[in-house]
């Protein structure tokens, strides 16, 4: 039998205000087979030293996404703005274009991630970068936004939904245009984990010096 999803207390409180939205994408959660090992090696010429730990901890973050074999009811995909938000929240990494500040809106950084991860896509074309496919859905439509955003067609289970949807609620609550309120906030304001869960320096020790397998090591 599969395991309900344990939600946090954070989202258990916006859940009585916002029951509609997917808080969990479904059942037999699984990440897509090999992504890390075969996303490590696209790189993108153009990309300074500055941008190229933006671009790894995408990398990392769509390698560490679980995605329903069994989709939930209320799982009407995700847009790219979750999945920007999510993306940051659990890395700690808000900028990513080379013109871009901590001042630039939430919308261009959402569309600087998307554009990212759709050149990783086409680095590791054929294969999936997730299931389903590219389009329009009305995932954030609990919050107001009633209009249809671009993103993909499954949600997967968010890394750090607890952290970043408080912050859409309290964007889009009472706001005559949800979007644009929650679209032209500032980088600076998006929330992240106080302990980011993208750490570049210990992924590097643990692929340069990996545990032996259990029983497999010296006596």
């Amino acid at each position: 039998m599969a395991r309900a999803t344990v939600l946090a207390p954070s989202l258990l409180q916006i859940q009585l205000v916002r029951p509609t939205y997917c808080y969990c994408s479904g059942v037999n959660l699984c990440p897509v087979p090999n992504l890390w090992a075969r996303l490590k090696h696209v790189s993108i010429s153009s990309y300074s030293r500055k941008e190229a730990r933006p671009l790894e901890a995408i990398k990392w973050y769509w390698s560490q996404l679980k995605w329903p074999t069994t989709k939930a009811p209320l799982n009407r995909g995700a847009s790219w703005l979750e999945l920007y938000l999510d993306f940051v929240a659990s890395t700690g990494i808000r900028v990513l274009g080379s013109s871009h500040s901590l001042r630039t809106r939430l919308d261009i950084g959402k569309d600087a991630f998307s554009s990212l991860s759709r050149v990783l896509w086409q680095g590791i074309s054929p294969d999936p970068l997730f299931p389903g496919e590219v389009g329009k859905g009305t995932s954030l439509a609990p919050f107001g936004i009633a209009n249809e955003l671009r993103g993909v067609s499954i949600a997967p289970q968010f890394l750090a939904a607890h952290v970043w949807l408080p912050f859409v609620l309290a964007r889009t609550k009472d706001a005559p245009v949800p979007w644009g309120e929650l679209g032209s906030s500032p980088l600076s304001l998006l929330p992240v984990l106080s302990s980011p869960l993208f750490s570049p320096i210990r992924d590097s020790f643990i692929k340069l010096f990996p545990s032996p397998p259990i029983g497999g090591g010296p006596p």
